[in-house]
């Protein structure tokens, strides 16, 4: 039987082998020891995930992207030792503070005083956040 050969390159999930090659499938693969290694490779299903995320063009797609993006995540945080009440915590007290995102509010810049705690965290940031705005000028 004639077959083709895709170059996968991923972190595939634990049944992957077994139900390919119950299809015929010859699968190349080698198991991630490293824990190093392991979490390059869950980073980078992260990314590959959210990629498919964005990419689906139904509810439905949407939702299974979403039920393997957060298996991922699951099992992220017990690579790193987090628990998901932490984040929980952690999560209802920003919501606290900071408030969530339902207000829909797109900030698009901020002049901050160089003494403040924004200076500080934004100035920290500079590969994300731009500072084409400065007084000294």
């Amino acid at each position: 039987m004639k077959k083709a050969r895709f170059e996968l390159e991923t972190l595939s999930r634990d049944n992957f082998i077994e139900q390919s090659q119950k299809n015929g499938c010859d699968v190349t693969y080698h198991t991630l020891e490293d824990d190093e290694e392991f979490l390059d490779a869950l980073t980078q299903k992260i990314v590959e995930e959210l990629e498919q995320v964005f990419d689906a063009n139904t509810k439905e797609e949407v939702i299974e992207e979403l039920a393997d993006l957060d298996e991922i995540l699951i099992t992220f945080k017990s690579l790193v030792g987090i628990e998901q009440k932490d984040i929980d915590t952690a999560r209802l007290k920003k919501l606290a503070e900071l408030g969530g995102f339902k207000k829909r509010i797109y900030a698009e810049h901020i002049e901050t005083p160089v003494n403040s705690k924004e200076y500080q965290y934004y100035s920290e940031k500079v590969d994300q956040y731009e500072n084409p705005l400065n007084d000294d000028e």
